[in-house]
């Protein structure tokens, strides 16, 4: 997650532009983040303002960052420049004048949007004003995804090459999903309300970081707008409640081409008297009519107002605690998946889901209440733009996963956003989760019973939230420190629990400390001048509760660093992945979960099948490396193409470029045209994590490919628990166990392991409890990879653990039946 301060420091300075003494009546602010893949979409924006310019009574104004080596058109420069927008009649060239030349600018920070707003007050006041935040958008994650069909920003060169983000629209590829936070390579980035990407300063605007921007202007904002994907949320909205009086945001992602400027824009010049209500209006209006004919038919924008937002969040709360109270667990399972969803299936749409619970709840007090919200939507949302792709959609969204995807920072305060701490929805979300669907607890932390699935790295005073269930379950959480040390251990409990502190010293492990108070007491360790080393927190039960406790450990000391290589293959692909692309348009990637932030990149490795494009041309197998974080392309250009020596087996080093990573990121390979090599790759599932894009008619299309891509990477963890450590590897031919296929499933899955010896192997199921299921296999094996499926057709729906065991092996998996 990342945490950094927010300077207020609100000041004016000596400008060179001209200060109109003049109000005008309305004053258009575009804070638009181009230093990034959007560039090119930024210039076109630019120029569409410019097809109408500003008046007497309409002043536009942009703050446009742009980015090395992206579009490099319009004098390709880089930094940070502010312009009054005038009219020409160019639509390819930025004519307006340049009033300010700011050098590279952190778009990312809160300082720069007060800088920007301030100026933009002081130098052109009106009566009413406008801030477009445009950029990639987040709503509730740190990564979106595009929609199929989103247009291709057309670069010429390497550029539109360089990154895998190049060709999507104003969110992320398809298929990106909530961080699994059994994973211990999961750091919870994905529930984050994210703005404006600085792909030079490596830096975002947060949610809270706009409400607290917004709080500390000298200015009521009439206009807040996102030109930026699935913003609309009522967290969003919820968050700047105080200074907006009017949203403009998408549910849905949105096309790389944005808002048509030049439409809304025309209308406001020949009526500059406009209310807000009314060019909020407008806008929608706007969007609709570019978007009519648009191949993609689930484009949305709504327009919002904000005065009727609390009566909104009032009957949010009445609802959400009269579903705690009748707690119709299985009437929300009958309707959750017909809701109308956006990007995938953790934003909801608020009205559709009062809607089908109404018609389903059968409770006169749930109906009534659900019915109570439904008005207070309508009246809150003024204006609603949907298709047929999302006919459920009324213009405002809220956060409602499945359970397996449900981000316990969300209802933790870890994110510092106001909706989830005032109101009690996050309360409903884990009342559900904890006490429907069979009565399974919620343990975002498990499996971790064994050392082996330890959860870490832990990161010093991070409050851990999780359940001891039965007798049989023990929460094992992992640090590792490169230097000696200082730590203190709090465990709050609901029940008798104990406290355990243990050091690996070889294969052995040993206790440290402990703490075995008796009753409902809390449990303390303290230890000083504690040697480096690889430790092990472990909450063990003498009472069971459905309760949560809370682990806290405060770590003083121990900084360095945790190598690690992150991928999903089993070693040894079935079968070579071919490319048929003609020129740049084809591409695959792996998205890999960063463990921790900030980190460096050290590498990726390719394992490549035939070093030929299609079998027996002799070709010599070059490719295009291409990897992103966030958005941008983070790998230099002079070593994004690549000629490996030999099939199988390769490294790009890419550890003399000091490449920071700050989130999840991609890494792939792209088609040269005629010298691509096959990759390796198998049919087991990654659960997403693997993509695949093509282009038909200049449009790109992302699949998620059901396999899994022979693409790993290796990076450098950095943070105040852990050290320095072995490169953590999965060599070719070594123990693994894959990801069950499908999962969730229904009521078969495949379930693919790899032994690299002959050896004794035993396969069970284990439910929430711990309690074995079956025995899918109990005999001998010879080495190679093998699959076994379980049938769970007389298996009541929920998690379900998959446990491969040898001498030598042991791995935990788990399982999500949905009948």
């Amino acid at each position: 997650m990342k945490t950094k301060l927010l300077y207020l420091f609100i000041f004016f300075s000596a400008f060179a532009s001209v200060v109109y003494s003049q109000q005008a009546k309305w004053t258009i602010m575009v804070y638009l983040d181009g230093d990034n893949n959007l560039e090119g979409a930024g210039i076109a924006d630019v120029n569409e303002m410019e097809m109408i310019g500003s008046t007497s009574d309409v002043n536009v104004l942009v703050q446009f960052d742009r980015v090395p080596g992206e579009d490099a058109t319009n004098g390709d420069w880089t930094d940070t420049r502010r312009f009054r927008i005038t009219k020409d009649n160019d639509q390819q060239n930025i004519s307006s004048a340049v009033l300010q030349n700011l050098g590279e600018i952190n778009m990312g920070s809160p300082q720069s949007l007060i800088d920007f707003v301030n100026w933009s007050v002081s130098n052109y006041p009106a009566q009413n004003y406008c801030l477009v935040l445009w950029d990639h958008g987040g709503g509730w994650k740190a990564l979106k995804g595009n929609k199929s069909g989103l247009k291709k920003i057309n670069v010429p060169g390497l550029n539109h090459v360089g990154s895998i983000s190049d060709i999507v629209g104003r969110g992320i590829p398809d298929g990106v999903k909530e961080p699994n936070f059994t994973n211990p390579f999961s750091s919870g980035f994905g529930i984050t309300k994210d703005v404006c990407y600085d792909d030079t300063d490596g830096d975002y605007l947060s949610s809270d970081e706009i409400g607290k921007v917004l709080n500390v202007l000298g200015v009521r904002i009439n206009i807040l707008g996102y030109d930026a994907c699935l913003m609309a949320m009522i967290e969003n909205a919820y968050e700047v409640r105080n200074k907006v009086d009017f949203m403009v945001a998408s549910e849905e992602t949105e096309p790389g081409e944005g808002w048509p400027y030049n439409t809304f824009l025309n209308q406001l010049v020949n009526n500059a008297n406009m209310s807000a209500a009314t060019l909020s209006s407008v806008i929608v209006s706007a969007y609709q009519n570019y978007y009519t004919n648009y191949s993609d038919k689930t484009q949305t924008l709504s327009a919002l107002d904000m005065s009727k937002l609390s009566d909104v969040i009032v009957k949010i709360d009445q609802l959400s605690e009269e579903l705690i109270n009748v707690k119709p667990w299985t009437v929300l399972g009958n309707i959750y998946m017909n809701i109308d969803y956006f990007y995938n299936r953790t934003s909801l749409d608020l009205f559709d889901f009062a809607d089908r619970l109404s018609n389903a709840a059968g409770n006169a007090n749930l109906v009534t209440k659900a019915n109570n919200l439904k008005q207070s939507i309508n009246e809150f949302v003024i204006s609603n733009f949907t298709e047929e792709g999302h006919p459920g959609a009324k213009g405002i969204a809220i956060y409602f996963p499945l359970k397996s995807d449900f981000n316990p920072k969300y209802s933790n305060n870890l994110l510092n956003i106001d909706f989830p701490m005032d109101i009690k929805w996050d309360d409903f979300l884990l009342s559900y989760f904890n006490e429907g669907e069979n009565t399974t607890i919620y343990d975002p932390y498990e499996p971790n019973d064994e050392f082996v699935q330890a959860y870490g790295p832990v990161n010093s005073g991070f409050t851990y939230k999780g359940y001891i269930q039965d007798k049989n379950d023990f929460d094992i959480y992992k640090f590792t420190t490169g230097s000696d040390f200082n730590i203190n251990i709090s465990l709050n409990v609901p029940a008798d629990l104990d406290l355990l502190l243990v050091v690996k010293e070889g294969d052995s492990y040993y206790k440290v400390d402990s703490s075995y108070s008796y009753g409902n007491t809390n449990e303390y360790i303290s230890r000083t001048n504690q040697p480096a080393g690889e430790y092990y927190i472990i909450v063990m039960p003498y009472e069971v509760s459905n309760s949560e406790y809370e682990l806290t450990s405060d770590i003083v000391g121990g900084e360095g660093l945790i190598n690690l290589e992150l991928s999903y293959d089993d070693g040894v692909p079935d079968y070579g992945l071919y490319s048929t692309a003609t020129d740049f348009a084809e591409g695959i990637a792996c998205l890999f979960r960063l463990p921790a932030a900030p980190a460096k990149l050290k590498g990726f490795w390719f394992y490549l099948y035939s070093l030929d494009v299609i079998p027996g041309d002799g070709n010599d197998g070059s490719f295009w490396v291409a990897g992103s974080d966030y958005y941008g392309s983070f790998i230099p250009n002079d070593y994004l193409y690549y000629t490996p020596g030999n099939i199988g087996w390769n490294y790009v080093d890419l550890s003399l470029y000091d490449v920071t990573l700050n989130s999840d990121f991609f890494a792939g390979m792209f088609s040269d045209r005629y010298n691509t090599p096959a990759i390796g790759w198998d049919t087991t599932s990654s659960n997403g994590l693997n993509l695949i894009y093509t282009n038909l008619d200049g449009y790109i299309d992302w699949h998620v490919s059901e396999g899994t891509f022979f693409i790993r990477a290796v990076v450098s963890v950095y943070n105040n628990t852990t050290g320095i450590e072995e490169t953590v590897t999965l060599a070719p031919g070594t123990y693994s166990l894959d990801n069950a296929y499908p999962n969730p499933f229904n009521p078969s899955t495949t379930i693919s392991y790899s032994i690299p010896e002959e050896a004794k192997v035993n396969i069970e199921i284990y439910d929430m409890l711990g309690r074995r299921v079956t025995t899918l296999f109990d005999g001998v094996k010879t080495a190679g990879k093998y699959q076994t499926t379980w049938n769970a057709e007389n298996c009541a729906s929920g998690i379900y653990f998959y446990k491969v065991s040898t001498k030598n092996f042991t791995q935990t998996k788990k399982l999500l039946l949905m009948k």
